[in-house]
């Protein structure tokens, strides 16, 4: 009987991966002086987030260091994807590291690669090592950056992944990135969630554009009404949209949906398409965020979402809306809205697609 009320009691609260926030390992920044990112982790990707920092390096060739005590477990060079690789393992403090889009590799590793490419005949290759092969030392000198791959400008992409190969947030660590500036908010949306519902009289999305902070408008809403938000983070010492850390929505001061970029899973990584608007990140390159956590959806990143970001709408009364948007290093931005509900039931047609796709 307990077990039955416990069930009931949770029902409509979905309550999904959260990912404890690792210990701060201390690792050695990959690079000399200031670290400038143009790419953050879980930035939203063509069918992938982001899996870590992409370190500007104002062109070639600069030195890169081992972030910690470990051993060179893997090393891959092609044309595609991070060009020239390094992984390392850090056994003893439980992570490892990538180091790709490299020029060329220090000399000592440099005679070993050239050594393997001979014996297989091949430039290309991805290869794993065991503890032996190449050991390294925190703050070693191991390759030197460049462009290989599959870039479009000069940087070190960078990862920090446990040693199940999932990619943590390396802004979680003490890398000494400047960033006192929060977020901010461009765009926020809202969803009618099936043909019962609706949005100022239509059952389709109304997007808003947030200007100074706010909208001007006040929604009108019935039914099973869900939220999207739009917003990007901003370095103290170089200007590119990147990617925020957690998100936050109430309705009325209750916690709707919340959300946090502290790993990834590769297995899952696809369902990226699931959690943005995809439809308008196709048509017009939005990346809007959507409460909606829909069935099979198995992304790590929810932390607490009621009635899977579905919130019913049915009386005739003012509700307040508020978007909390915040970055790794605390700096957080807030936005509240007002939506009229309406008490009014109407139905609409269910849309059709015109083409049917089969599934083989």
């Amino acid at each position: 009987m307990k077990k039955i009320i416990l069930l009931l009691f949770f029902s409509n609260i979905l309550v999904l991966n959260s990912f404890s926030q690792p210990r701060k390992a201390n690792f050695y920044p990959p690079l000399n002086g200031e670290l400038l990112i143009s790419g953050n982790f879980c930035e939203f990707r063509p069918n992938h987030f982001h899996a870590g920092l992409d370190f500007k390096t104002q062109g070639e060739n600069h030195r890169i260091y081992a972030a910690a005590d470990g051993y060179i477990s893997r090393i891959k060079i092609s044309g595609d994807g991070y060009g020239n690789a390094i992984y390392i393992t850090h056994k003893q403090i439980g992570y490892k590291t990538l180091y790709g889009h490299l020029n060329a590799f220090c000399p000592e590793l440099q005679a070993k690669v050239k050594k393997i490419q001979k014996q297989l005949h091949s430039f290309a290759f991805d290869m794993e090592f065991d503890s032996n092969f190449f050991p390294v030392k925190k703050g070693q000198f191991i390759a030197l950056s460049g462009n290989t791959g599959r870039s479009f400008g000069a940087h070190l992409h960078f990862e920090i992944r446990n040693l199940n190969d999932e990619p943590i947030n390396p802004q979680l660590f003490n890398l000494k990135i400047k960033d006192s500036k929060p977020p901010k908010i461009k765009r926020i949306a809202i969803y009618p969630a099936d043909t019962a519902s609706y949005v100022n009289g239509k059952n389709k999305p109304v997007y808003y554009t947030v200007q100074n902070r706010k909208i001007t408008a006040t929604p009108v809403v019935h039914g099973n009404i869900y939220f999207g938000v739009e917003a990007y983070d901003y370095l103290d010492d170089y200007h590119s949209n990147n990617a925020y850390y957690s998100t936050k929505i109430f309705i009325d001061d209750k916690l709707l949906y919340y959300s946090k970029f502290d790993s990834i899973s590769y297995l899952h990584n696809r369902d990226i398409n699931s959690m943005v608007d995809y439809p308008q990140r196709l048509v017009k390159g939005w990346k809007i965020q959507r409460t909606l956590v829909e069935p099979n959806n198995e992304l790590y990143h929810y932390v607490k979402v009621q009635n899977h970001g579905i919130y019913k709408f049915n009386d005739n009364l003012q509700h307040k809306i508020k978007f909390i948007i915040s970055d790794v290093y605390g700096n957080s931005t807030s936005l509240t809205i007002n939506v009229k509900s309406s008490s009014i039931s109407k139905n609409f047609k269910k849309q059709h697609y015109k083409k049917i796709l089969k599934y083989n």
